[in-house]
């Protein structure tokens, strides 16, 4: 495969993380690297027509509640899938640039962004007098309602996990990041994986 530079150091690593999971990785046409001025992103290597399947990610390597259900059966029972998924990244958020620690998705989690201080929900739910928290008077009314919304299951979320896992022993600090993560992902653009795994 062609590579280019500004490649993610840690595409390999989450490559060969799928290929132990059988994905065929040895002829993908994308890669994860970074653009002037965008940041990183998942790049085609070559043209493809609109609604190609460029790969699909083997079912034992999803993050979600069926894969997660053997690790926390009492907890799956009482959490939705969301804040399942909230709870495991509580739990193996990398810690100061560190790789995951979590032996069973570790390569896919330390390759989530660290920091979310850039969105909405964010300055809307810490209410910082950061430039950002300030922008929020500026936002159309729909797009405010639908804020007010995705805040308002948030604090939900955030509750559920308090409660009924008793975590006010742990330092709940990261739980926010943790939501944040799944919400952005899966409902922040619309562009996350469906449940069959095909991108």
């Amino acid at each position: 495969m062609a590579t280019s530079t500004g490649l993610h150091p840690k595409w390999p690593i989450l490559l060969d993380w799928l290929a132990i999971h059988g994905m065929d990785t040895s002829s993908l046409q994308l890669e994860a690297r970074s653009s002037p001025g965008a940041g990183y992103g998942l790049y085609a290597l070559k043209g493809c027509e609109a609604a190609t399947v460029m790969f699909s990610v083997p079912a034992s390597a999803l993050l979600n509640k069926a894969t997660l259900t053997p690790l926390y059966p009492h907890a799956s029972r009482h959490l939705t899938a969301i804040q399942l998924m909230s709870l495991h990244l509580f739990f193996y958020k990398p810690k100061d640039l560190q790789p995951s620690s979590d032996p069973s998705f570790g390569p896919y989690i330390t390759t989530l962004p660290g920091d979310f201080a850039f969105h909405p929900l964010v300055w809307l739910c810490t209410c910082s007098e950061t430039a950002g928290h300030g922008l929020l008077s500026f936002l159309p009314a729909n797009i405010a309602l639908a804020l007010d919304q995705v805040a308002c299951r948030f604090l939900t979320d955030c509750k559920n996990i308090t409660l009924n896992l008793s975590l006010r022993l742990f330092n709940l600090s990261s739980i926010p990041w943790t939501l944040r993560v799944v919400k952005k992902h899966f409902f922040g653009d619309g562009s996350m994986v469906s449940a069959s795994g095909h991108y």
